[in-house]
């Protein structure tokens, strides 16, 4: 049995494990906030089941619905930001996203505009935050997905709005998933045509199966809809597979011709080309040791 002593420094010992790995959750999940920028608002909590919001919401039956959703268990760090008078809501969006490296970024859903439905629908229902209710034409939200260095999954949700006497406020959620296993979320067509507009490249996500990297169907489905619906652009599937030597060019290749093959067994009619670099590019290994991006010529 432990003493009084014993059980005040075990105590104490643990409360300084608890404050330091939350020290570090904060620290994985913290996006960089420009230093005009203030923030209203901000919380770290467990969120046991956070919805990750992965379409716009719809008014059915005097209810607020949502069109795609996916629930996610994690440590969640938010903030509500206030954008300096005279900004542009649209700036603030993409300064925001752009702060998470484009290699490392993939893009679930996004809207803009009067396409992401009710701001008052966002404001209310999904976030709470009655500052954030602004004017629909005049709002942007978005859902990335990033792997963090020990291979977790980071989920970054971004609402920005601009409110009807000009001021701009932001909501940003960041989610570090505590699932042993990845969820395989699926990026639609329109999302990946806005990776190839804003960076040229889409990292198509694959997963570790039986000793292979695979595809999944419902993304291959949402590539082939968006390769076929691209008549006038060249698309290539670059393979990176990172091990010393050139071994590592060969096998890259066939990972790229191996997912090309799927896609055509999924109703690939354009031609898309494939390249192997093996190891040469190193951008993007953090993520995973071998993959495939789609990348414009």
């Amino acid at each position: 049995m432990l003493n009084g002593n014993a059980r005040f420094w075990r105590v104490s010992w643990l409360g300084l494990l608890a404050a330091g790995m939350s020290m570090a959750v904060q620290a994985a999940l913290d996006l960089p906030v420009p230093d005009n920028v203030r923030v209203v608002y901000q919380t770290q909590v467990e969120a046991p089941d956070y919805v990750l919001v992965l379409g716009t919401y719809r008014r059915i039956n005097n209810e607020w619905r949502i069109q795609n959703q996916s629930r996610v268990t994690g440590i969640l760090l938010s903030k509500t930001l206030e954008f300096p008078r005279n900004s542009s809501e649209r700036s603030a969006y993409v300064q925001l996203r752009d702060a998470i490296p484009a290699e490392r970024r993939r893009e679930l859903f996004s809207c803009q505009g009067l396409l992401c439905g009710s701001s008052n629908a966002w404001a209310n229902t999904h976030f709470k935050k009655a500052t954030l209710y602004g004017i629909d034409a005049n709002q942007s939200y978005g859902v990335y997905e990033t792997i963090s260095e020990s291979g977790q999954q980071i989920f970054t949700v971004i609402y920005t709005t601009q409110r009807g006497n000009g001021s701009v406020f932001a909501q940003v959620d960041r989610l570090q998933s505590l699932a042993q296993t990845s969820q395989a979320l699926v990026t639609p067509a329109a999302s990946i045509a806005n990776s190839l507009a804003e960076t040229g490249a889409f990292n198509v996500p694959l997963r570790s199966k039986d000793d292979h990297w695979v595809l999944g169907a419902d993304q291959a489905r949402e590539l082939v809809e968006f390769i076929n619906d691209q008549p006038t652009r060249t698309l290539v599937l670059v393979g990176h597979w990172d091990e010393p030597g050139e071994a590592s060019v060969v096998r890259s290749s066939a990972l790229a011709e191996r997912i090309l093959a799927d896609l055509k067994t999924r109703g690939l009619k354009r031609e898309v080309l494939v390249l192997g670099v093996g190891n040469r590019a190193p951008a993007g290994r953090e993520v995973a040791p071998a993959r495939v991006v789609l990348v414009r010529n």
